[in-house]
């Protein structure tokens, strides 16, 4: 397990002892935001920085070369860096509510960039075996959410703070809206605050700063 946070150093864990066997200098001030590995690839660690940066570290090289790779091509706080499982693909989110992929084989330069929203991002979720990610974004000051689903190939799902959920193709077209909870008295999608995938399943939970949490699926 890797962990990081407002501090120079990120560090992994051996869990089976329960000590820190790894501790790797980030060689930045900025705190550390997000981080995401993948099995498939031994050692990688992809951390994003409240600065806008995102860092590839090797935790099999020494602490002080541990650093690969910066990559500076977001300009603000880094929201989430997802690895698809089992490929050389990062998809990562920034607070500004752009979306970057990358191929990890050539990581200096990302592969393709989308603004989602205009809106601060506040939270981005990925399914790692479909093509679908998920996202909330804050409007206004006053905590109102919207959550959107994009896709690239296939339809996929986001998240704002305007109270309401929109699926989208990858060409920008709008298929779905849900903005009330299902039901005769179904009330208003209150402002998201969390998105997560279930692993395998295309279920989406949905947690907003009202204590309610919603689960979507899809039909198809």
């Amino acid at each position: 397990m890797y962990a990081g946070g407002n501090s120079s150093m990120l560090r992994g864990w051996d869990l089976r002892q329960e000590k820190c066997t790894v501790a790797l200098s980030t060689q930045t001030d900025s705190c550390i935001t997000s981080m995401a590995s993948d099995e498939s690839i031994p050692g990688m660690v992809v951390s994003g920085f409240g600065d806008g940066t995102l860092r590839i570290f090797d935790s099999r090289s020494r602490p002080d070369y541990a650093v690969k790779t910066i990559m500076k091509e977001h300009s603000s706080w880094v929201v989430q860096t997802h690895i698809y499982a089992g490929r050389n693909e990062l998809l990562t989110g920034s607070v500004t509510g752009e979306l970057k992929f990358w191929d990890l084989r050539y990581p200096k330069n990302s592969v393709k960039s989308l603004e989602a929203h205009r809106s601060p991002m506040t939270a981005l979720a990925v399914h790692d075996y479909a093509p679908i990610f998920a996202r909330c974004v804050l409007a206004y000051y006053y905590a109102r959410v919207n959550c959107k689903i994009l896709t690239f190939v296939f339809p996929y799902f986001s998240g704002s703070h305007n109270q309401f959920i929109k699926v989208f193709r990858s060409d920008g077209e709008q298929l779905a809206l849900i903005r009330y909870h299902e039901g005769f008295l179904g009330e208003r999608i209150g402002p998201v605050s969390c998105l997560a995938f279930h692993p395998h399943r295309l279920f989406l939970a949905a947690g907003a700063t009202d204590s309610v949490v919603a689960v979507y699926s899809s039909d198809k």
